[in-house]
């Protein structure tokens, strides 16, 4: 890890989760928030869960039901005006960073597997969507929950990849 020597103090901490927070502009969970910000050897992460804190008592932040965390309006206001006193090399990693973990978030919630039961039968559930329209939604008899649940991980994971080859077969 870098050692840009910025991130030191709870004043410099807040700003970077304020900075990276606007630019995923969406909740995100503690890890990924950490990803985001932990980008300095001189990083601790007990300022930080203090900084995230104390950043939701006073309003710049907010927590859903999962415990997952966004900046408020209140929050990107004040990180708009702090975000100066953040280093331009500091600030170009973090966008950078953010930008990953948006994007990860994005391609998560764009694909879902769900295991369910029926009739004492075990079934998968898959969907593909662009955001906007599903592309796919595909339900499977599983077996058992431990094929159900291996089959829901390799389609989180190679859903493209799946949803690729079954075109190819219907265009065959």
């Amino acid at each position: 890890m870098p050692r840009y020597g910025f991130v030191g103090d709870m004043p410099d901490t807040k700003n970077l989760v304020l900075f990276v927070l606007r630019h995923v502009r969406t909740f995100v969970t503690m890890e990924d928030l950490s990803e985001m910000v932990m980008l300095d050897d001189n990083f601790n992460y007990f300022v930080f869960a203090d900084a995230v804190s104390e950043m939701v008592d006073s309003g710049h932040l907010e927590k859903d039901a999962e415990g997952r965390i966004a900046v408020t309006e209140r929050g990107a206001e004040a990180g708009q005006v702090v975000e100066s006193a953040l280093a331009v090399s500091l600030r170009r990693v973090a966008a950078e960073a953010a930008a990953q973990v948006a994007e990860r978030i994005k391609r998560d919630s764009a694909v879902t597997a769900d295991t369910f039961q029926r009739g004492g039968e075990h079934y998968l559930r898959c969907t593909m969507t662009d955001g906007i329209a599903p592309l796919a939604e595909l339900t499977l008899y599983a077996g058992s929950a431990q094929q159900a649940a291996l089959l829901a991980k390799r389609w989180r994971k190679n859903a493209e990849e799946i949803y690729k080859k079954l075109l190819e077969s219907f265009a065959n």
